[in-house]
Parts: structure tokens; C-alpha cells; sequence
């Protein structure tokens, strides 16, 4: 099925994938979705905006390309339910094992809201070893979506929800998310994402991403990387990627009153506004900057403690809002230019600019469009004046 400019919105459902639902059940399926928007629309379970699954050793694919998904959620408050407000890849409790994969790419995913993965949710059963959950997001905005909940299924993953599957973010920007959970060890956690393994091993790749402005209650205002199962690690791979100016608290950005005054005090852990390494790995390809020392960025081309200027969440160009960098800040011209060629960032930043602009690429989602030194001309008559001093 391919849906091209086309609206779907207002839609509810008692189950899960209120906007459009693509499952592989008795053949692999493939669903397209192009220009097109998934707005307002409530899902009783899971997958408020969009519902991906897959069984039976089938495969379910999904490609959205150039469109918005906003405003969507996921209203369940029961375990295992609430996953995926705006997006929900690979869920299926109870179901034998598929393969679930789904392409973002030059879009924007805002302003939804569930109990875990705010604004995606990309999740492997943890029953099944033979199911797969891949998700890739390129050139694309995960922004003020919100992951909020009591208990430790509560509060994961604001932006991005990754459990026992496989996540690769480039040349995107996740801002503004929240995750507000009231559980001191396992809710509460990465606004801006949560990765997290419980069976099955869990990978985070980012390459050239923003993350940023994002919130957390309890641990890993940007990310936080968790293992709950010993045999299955949870790891993050990162490269080129800024991770700065992320929160922890849970004053801001607070919608639904009736659950903030429900919530015990939260145990807050403190140095981790940037990222909260659970039991997990994070593995350094070069070229990231935080804030903080909590990242795991400890190679020589990383850049701790550090501060990045960005400008506001604006459109910059391109089909979706970044966050600009600076000429004059660390972010700038001092790339590994290898990551920045190597797919999946491919020689380009998120609005399709060409890396690099100068001598170098830049870290983050955005490359700084390269600006020459203006030009002075003189006329000819100034050029044969001569100036005396003190006259007229």
C-alpha cells in the first residue's frame, strides 16, 4: 500500500495503530508513506499514530518519507501497553517471531505522547528471540514529544523509545522531549531517548545527531542506555553527535496535571543531564561533544564538559527544524570527516547540505553553510583621493 499526500486524522481506535495499521500476518506486507500526515489520532494501546508488526517469520515494512506524524497517542496505562504515541515498530505480545523494519527519513514526528517512546517506539517481544525490530531514522525531527508514566514502565524514551531492537539515528535532530517517570530504577529515563535491553541485545547507533533541550525526571536528560537482563547487553555507538544542553527536572513542559500530582518525589541522579549508563556500554566512534563526563566519549576526538551555542528549533532550510551550530563554537569544522562521507550520513547534514562546507565537516545533525568574507570594492575616485588631516 502506498499512501502519497494524503491526511489521516482524528481517527480512534480500542486497539492499537489509530492512524494507519500495517501488519505481516499471512504474507509480508509493505506499507509507503509519502508526503503525507498522521495527526490527532488515539490509540487505546499502543502505536497512537502508526502500528508496524510482524509474525510468523514474515516481514513487515514500512517507509516514511517527507512527512509529519504529530499529535498522536498512546492512552494505555497497563504493562506492556502505552508504547509508541506518535510511532510504534515490532510489538507483538503473544505472537511468534517476525521482522519489523521501518525508514524515517525527511520528517517530523512532534507533540505525541505515551507512557514509553513519546514519539517512537521500537520494541522486540521479549519472548521471541527470532523477531527483529530495526528502525532507521535519516534526516529527520523527533521534537516535544512526551513519555510519561508511574512505575518502571513509566517515563522511557521521550523522543525515541529503542527496546531489544536495533536503532540507527543520522543526520537528525532529537529536541525538546520528555520523559517524566516517578520510578527511581527504571522510570523517568532519556529524554530525548531510552535504550534499553531486557533479553535480547540492544543497539543505539547515532551518526552526526543533535540531541538537545531534551528532559528527564530521573536519569539521562539526553540518553540513557540500560540493561535489565545480564545475558543481553544494552549499547550505544556514537559518532559525530552532540549531546548538550539536556535537563533533568520535572517542572517543565508538564501537561497532564492529574498524573504530575500522583507522582512520588523523584529521585533525581545527579551529572546526568547529558546521558545515564546503566549496566549498558557506550562505544565512541569520534567527533561527539557533551556537557557533562556521562556519555562514555573518551576517545581523542571527543570533546567532554564542553558547551555547544545552538539557535533556536527553526526552519533552517531543508523539510525539517534543526538546531543551528555556531562559526565560532566547538561543533564546527572539526569533524571526523570519514564518519561524515560513510553511509549512512553519506556527504550530507539533515537538510541535504553538502559535507563539508570548509576544510573540515561539522559535528551534529547540521552542517554551517559555508559563508565567503564579503568583498570591498573602492571606486576609482577614492582611490586617487588623498585625505589631509585636519581639513575640512
Amino acid at each position: 500500500m502506498t499512501v502519497t499526500n494524503a491526511t489521516l486524522q482524528d481517527n480512534t481506535t480500542a486497539g492499537t495503530g489509530a492512524g494507519i495499521a500495517n501488519r505481516a500476518t499471512l504474507s509480508n506486507s509493505r506499507l509507503s508513506l509519502l508526503a503525507t500526515d498522521v495527526v490527532s489520532n488515539v490509540a487505546a494501546i499502543n502505536g497512537g499514530g502508526i502500528y508496524n508488526s510482524a509474525s510468523g517469520g514474515l516481514a513487515a515494512q514500512v517507509t516514511i518519507d517527507g512527512s509529519r506524524i504529530s499529535a498522536n497517542r498512546a492512552n494505555s496505562a497497563v504493562v506492556n501497553e502505552g508504547l509508541g504515541g506518535g510511532i510504534l515498530n515490532g510489538w507483538g505480545l503473544g505472537i511468534s517471531g517476525g521482522v519489523a523494519h521501518m525508514s524515517v527519513s525527511q520528517s517530523s514526528i512532534i507533540d505525541n505522547v505515551a507512557r514509553m517512546g513519546g514519539g517512537i517506539a521500537n520494541i522486540d517481544a521479549t519472548g521471541y528471540p527470532t523477531r527483529s525490530a530495526q528502525i532507521t531514522i535519516l534526516q529527520s525531527t523527533l521534537a516535544h514529544n512526551n513519555a510519561m508514566g508511574a512505575g518502571s514502565q513509566g517515563g522511557v524514551g521521550g523522543g525515541l523509545y529503542n527496546r531489544n531492537g536495533d536503532a540507527s539515528v543520522a543526520n537528525s535532530t532529537l529536541s525538546g522531549n520528555l520523559a517524566l517517570g516517578d520510578d527511581a530504577t527504571q522510570g523517568g529515563r532519556g529524554g530525548g531517548i531510552g535504550n534499553v535491553s531486557n533479553g535480547i541485545t540492544t543497539t543505539l547507533h547515532l551518526r552526526n545527531a543533535t540531541i538537545a533541550f531534551n528532559q528527564a525526571s530521573q536519569a539521562g536528560g539526553g540518553v540513557s542506555v540500560m540493561r535489565q537482563v545480564a545475558s543481553a547487553a544494552a549499547t550505544m555507538e556514537s559518532g559525530n553527535t552532540l549531546i548538550v544542553s539536556n535537563q533533568l527536572t520535572v517542572t517543565q513542559s508538564i501537561t497532564t496535571a492529574t498524573l504530575l500530582a500522583s507522582m512520588a518525589s523523584p529521585q533525581v541522579i545527579a551529572g546526568t543531564e547529558s546521558c545515564v549508563i546503566e549496566n549498558g556500554t557506550s562505544n565512541s566512534l569520534g567527533g561527539n561533544i557533551e556537557d557533562h563526563t556521562t556519555c562514555g566519549f573518551n576517545v581523542a576526538t571527543d570533546l567532554q564538559n564542553t558547551n555547544v551555542p545552538l539557535g533556536p528549533l527553526a526552519n533552517n532550510g531543508g523539510p525539517t527544524d534543526t538546531h543551528l551550530i555556531t562559526s565560532n563554537g566547538p561543533a564546527f569544522n572539526n569533524a571526523v570527516d570519514a564518519l561524515c562521507a560513510a553511509a549512512p550520513v553519506s556527504g550530507v547534514d539533515q537538510r541535504g547540505v553538502a559535507r563539508p562546507q570548509g576544510p573540515h565537516c561539522d559535528r551534529g545533525a547540521v552542517e554551517l553553510d559555508n559563508v565567503e568574507p564579503p568583498i570591498m570594492y573602492f571606486p576609482q575616485i577614492y582611490l586617487n583621493f588623498t585625505f589631509t588631516a585636519g581639513s575640512n
